[in-house]
C-alpha cells in the first residue's frame, strides 16, 4: 500500500494547523473582549420608551442580560434582532451603540448613537438625547486619550 503522507508532511500540517488555530483563536479573543479591557458603558438602557411586541421584547431583554454579563457581541445580536422586529425601538439602537463603543467599534457606535438620537427626537425625549450627547462626549474623550497615548 502506498503511503500518502510522509512524516515531514504530517509535521508540516500539524505546524501550520497550530499556527493558524492560534492566530484565529487570538483574533476571536480580541474581538470578543472590550477595547483595552475597559468597559466605557457598564449598563444598557433598559427603560423602554415604546411598548414592544413579544418577540422584540424577548430579544431586547436577552440583549440587556448579555450586555450586563459583558458579552457585547451576543448583546449586539439580540439588540439588532429587536430593532429589526420593531424599528421604532430607539433603546435597541442606543444599546447597539453602547455595545459597539465597549468593543472599540467607534464608527459603528457613532452611527448607532445618531440613529437612536433621531428616534428619540421623533418621540420628544430630550432626556435621552441629552444622555446620548453625554455618551458621545465620553467616546470623544476616550479617543483623545488613546491618541495622546499613541503619540506620547
Amino acid at each position: 500500500m502506498e503511503q500518502y503522507l510522509s512524516l515531514d508532511g504530517i509535521v508540516w500540517l500539524v505546524l501550520v494547523g497550530t499556527i493558524l488555530g492560534g492566530g484565529m483563536g487570538t483574533m476571536a479573543w480580541y474581538y470578543r473582549r472590550p477595547l483595552r479591557n475597559s468597559v466605557l458603558f457598564a449598563t444598557p438602557v433598559d427603560d423602554l420608551s415604546v411598548p414592544l411586541k413579544e418577540t422584540a421584547r424577548r430579544q431586547f431583554d436577552q440583549g440587556c442580560e448579555q450586555f450586563r454579563l459583558g458579552r457585547f457581541p451576543r448583546a449586539l445580536e439580540h439588540f439588532i434582532a429587536a430593532a429589526e422586529q420593531q424599528p421604532d425601538c430607539a433603546e435597541a439602537l442606543h444599546n447597539c451603540a453602547l455595545a459597539h463603543a465597549n468593543l472599540g467599534n467607534d464608527n459603528y457606535a457613532l452611527r448607532g448613537f445618531l440613529k437612536a438620537e433621531a428616534l428619540y427626537d421623533r418621540q420628544g425625549s430630550k432626556e435621552r438625547i441629552d444622555a446620548i450627547k453625554a455618551e458621545l462626549e465620553q467616546l470623544k474623550q476616550r479617543r483623545v486619550a488613546m491618541a495622546a497615548q499613541a503619540n506620547g
